[in-house]
């Protein structure tokens, strides 16, 4: 998970709900055509701005929710990052997650999408990804929480999961985590 369980304020202006479905229905199909082992799934009427990889008995699933899909700070090359990283937790084969070791751990998941992620959407659907344009979004979003977030007990030892300061970074940088889950 890139994002936190915060819930996102929509805007009521019709004209940008009709562009922003327009936009993830385009982004979901190109994810689909670029990831076919994986179904991709709009929850557009959940407030929280989030995204997450499931795995069910039907298969690997990524779910985009609301208020990710209809944040106004964030454009498609963010949510496609977003998408990337959720993406990233069923097809990278790095260090595994200590819930769920079916997907890949938070870390893996990042460098994934910034790397194998971006070259095979850009490949498959023609849909280049701005990475630093991306990540800037993100950062004004998620620096509000650095605070909470860097209290929050890490996954790992030497995991960066728990400090949006160090992954931003780390994905402007295509660099691999430095801790435990890069000797797994």
């Amino acid at each position: 998970m890139l994002f936190s369980e915060r819930l996102c304020e929509r805007s009521s202006d019709p004209d940008f709900q009709e562009v922003r479905r327009k936009m993830v229905e385009s982004l979901l199909a190109g994810f689909s055509f670029s990831f076919p082992t994986i179904s991709f799934r709009s929850e557009l009427g959940i407030s929280i701005i989030n995204a997450q990889a499931v795995t069910t008995t039907a298969g690997r699933e990524v779910k985009l929710y609301g208020g990710l899909a209809f944040h106004p700070k964030l454009s498609f090359h963010s949510m496609a990052l977003v998408l990337l990283h959720e993406v990233g937790h069923h097809l990278s084969t790095g260090c595994r997650s200590p819930f769920d070791v079916t997907l890949a751990c938070e870390c893996e998941a990042d460098h994934w999408s910034v790397t194998e992620g971006a070259d095979t959407l850009k490949r498959a659907s023609l849909q280049p990804l701005g990475i630093r344009d991306a990540v800037e979004e993100l950062d004004r979003l998620l620096s509000v929480e650095t605070t909470a977030e860097e209290k929050m007990e890490k996954r790992r030892p030497g995991c960066w999961s728990g400090s949006w300061p160090t992954r931003k970074d780390a994905l402007l940088k295509q660099t691999r985590c430095p801790g435990s889950c890069a000797n797994s």
